[in-house]
């Protein structure tokens, strides 16, 4: 795993492509870094991605 900045590039794939080598990483924002232990990728290929919130879904029934 690469040290340094990430590039655009590395972020313009496949989210389940992306997802994986995100797992490690280090997110660094000023003084406070976190090390990236799980992600998630929506929208594999084949699969309708889930609704997003912006989506109207439908109510659940009680």
């Amino acid at each position: 795993m690469g040290l340094g900045l990430l590039s655009r590039d590395f972020f313009d794939r496949p989210a389940h492509e992306v997802a994986p080598e995100l797992l490690g990483r280090v997110l660094v924002h000023g003084e406070v870094s976190v090390r990236l232990t799980e992600v998630e990728a929506y929208g594999l290929p084949g699969r309708t991605p889930p609704l997003t919130p912006t989506e109207d879904r439908p109510r659940a029934t009680r």
